[in-house]
């Protein structure tokens, strides 16, 4: 519950680190890439990307309810969900030939950390400062669960023992694994421009707008080295808005910290988080709607020539 608490006061950061730390820093491992890619899992055409990435954020989200991994609630059967469906694509891959079983212990473990001390080591750089040792030890509490409802035994888990110990996984992962190679950037540059080519169709300048925006903010949290290993380019007025951007997020986290307006700011945070995430079928048809008459931003040449952001 206390784990859930972090999640919740940090939820308006949390999407940033998952999207442009974890997942495209965790691309870097070609075991990954080589599942993602065998399985058209984020690979796909932009759309069905960005879908993809909407049931990513809708599966941490009902992880990370307050009581949500109590059995029979909504995280503990998003948790049975993904681990069943793990299995169905080792079964699949294996039929096919796959050199090693896929989706093992050790990637589920690396797919763990990245929500969760991952997550931890991304506050701490958008904040400029660490999280409490009580509220860290909380958050691993939260993934520690969640990774046993995935699967793994305590002694494969990366959260069982502590910050150290999850600090010295994820190390070990990195010096093992996180090798890019071109399939590597293939998949990290779809991922990051899969949201501007949804949203930007039409528009080509937009788009690579957005992407460079999203590669320099990506480059700032991984560091240049990943992210020149990555192929990600540089841009000196994208890495200016990239740097405001993240130096709001600093000022507005630290808001969401305070007693008071953080709890307020923290239940419009979680509004807005499941009306996008599970929207209610008015609004759902409302969108569809939209679709159908081909509203889209890129349709309105004032949104189009707008910011990035």
């Amino acid at each position: 519950a206390r784990g859930a608490a972090v999640f919740q006061r940090h939820i308006a950061l949390i999407p940033v680190i998952l999207y442009n730390f974890s997942l495209v820093g965790g691309f870097s491992a070609p075991k990954i890439t080589s599942v993602l890619d065998a399985t058209g899992y984020l690979t796909g055409a932009p759309e069905a990307a960005l879908k993809r990435l909407t049931d990513t954020g809708r599966f941490v989200f009902d992880i990370a309810e307050a009581g949500a991994l109590r059995p029979w609630q909504p995280g503990w059967k998003a948790a049975l969900r993904v681990r069943a469906k793990h299995a169905r694509v080792r079964r699949l891959l294996r039929k096919r030939g796959w050199p090693e079983v896929p989706l093992n212990a050790a990637d589920v473990m690396v797919t763990q950390l990245a929500f969760s001390y991952n997550v931890i080591v991304g506050l701490e750089i958008i904040l400029g400062s660490a999280l409490g040792a009580h509220e860290a030890s909380a958050y691993l509490a939260l993934w520690r669960w969640a990774g046993a409802l995935l699967g793994l035994p305590d002694e494969a888990n990366a959260c069982a023992d502590g910050l150290p110990a999850a600090k010295a996984w994820l190390e070990s992962y990195v010096v093992h694994q996180l090798h890019p190679t071109a399939l590597s950037q293939r998949v990290a540059h779809h991922l990051l421009d899969a949201p501007a080519a949804v949203a930007h169709r039409g528009d080509s300048e937009q788009r690579r707008r957005v992407f460079k925006y999203n590669a320099q903010l990506t480059r700032l949290l991984i560091g240049d080295a990943l992210g020149d290993a990555l192929d990600l380019p540089f841009c000196v007025a994208s890495r200016r808005r990239a740097l405001r951007s993240l130096r709001f997020l600093r000022v507005y986290g630290r808001l969401c910290r305070l007693p008071l307006l953080g709890s307020v700011l923290g239940l419009v945070h979680r509004t807005a988080a499941a009306l996008v995430l599970r929207p209610p079928l008015w609004l759902a048809r409302l969108v569809g709607a939209t679709r159908r008459l081909g509203v889209s931003p890129a349709a309105d040449p004032a949104r189009a020539r707008g910011c990035p952001m």
